[in-house]
């Protein structure tokens, strides 16, 4: 059976983590449990993205605490919460943060296999996400800095040459030509193209040329 994506289940109950393993292995699913949340804390630099089967009442670092590091240095791992003692506040709490599901033992195994199965898809999509706005970001990097100055102010107005060639005091001969560079070195066919990977990549309208790069080295004063 090919594997449907990872889960990682955090949970001091080891009767939990091994019915745990046991169902989520039958359904695909590669599981890694952790008998604590210091220990799967320990071992995130080294784990690939999956989503986390993560139980609130734990003793040294409880869900809570887990889901704070997960927020600042894993967002690519979506977290599903279990507890033996869920609130409604509790669950409108995790959710708010950011937690994909809550789920109150004893659970039912279909829905918690939907769960699963909507936590690995919120975590494809992410990774998809992540790596177009990385490729965008890769083509953006090819252009020169008058040729992103330029993409910014097309950005900013109304695509026409004339009125970048006015805003950057340039003329529209220079403008078509720095936008035939960009959708070439862009490696796309049109300039509309051009615009929605700039969106993708996160570059944002500004007024005026881009901030110059600061430049370290030999040489450079102050």
């Amino acid at each position: 059976m090919t594997e449907r994506g990872t889960v990682y289940i955090v949970d001091d109950e080891s009767i939990i983590r091994r019915s745990l393993v046991l169902l989520l292995r039958e359904a695909g699913y590669h599981c890694r449990p952790f008998a604590n949340g210091g220990d799967f804390i320990d071992a995130l630099d080294y784990l690939a993205p999956g989503c986390v089967l993560l139980d609130i009442n734990m003793p040294d670092l409880d869900g809570f605490d887990v889901q704070d590091v997960l927020l600042r240095l894993r967002p690519d791992m979506p977290v599903i919460f279990m507890t033996a003692a869920g609130s409604i506040p509790t669950a409108v709490k995790v959710i708010k943060k950011g937690a994909v599901d809550f789920l109150e033992k004893p659970f039912d195994d279909d829905q918690l296999l939907a769960f699963v199965e909507r936590a690995q898809a919120h975590l494809e999509a992410m990774v998809e996400a992540t790596g177009r706005k990385a490729n965008a970001s890769r083509r953006i990097a090819q252009l020169s800095p008058r040729e992103t100055e330029v993409l910014h102010a097309l950005l900013l107005g109304d695509g026409a040459n004339k009125s970048v060639a006015r805003a950057l005091d340039l003329s529209t001969r220079t403008v078509e030509m720095h936008r035939a560079n960009i959708i070439r070195k862009m490696e796309v066919r049109s300039f509309a193209a051009a615009i929605q990977i700039a969106v993708e990549a996160g570059l944002k309208p500004q007024r005026g040329p881009p901030e110059p790069a600061i430049r370290h080295g030999r040489g450079s004063g102050g």
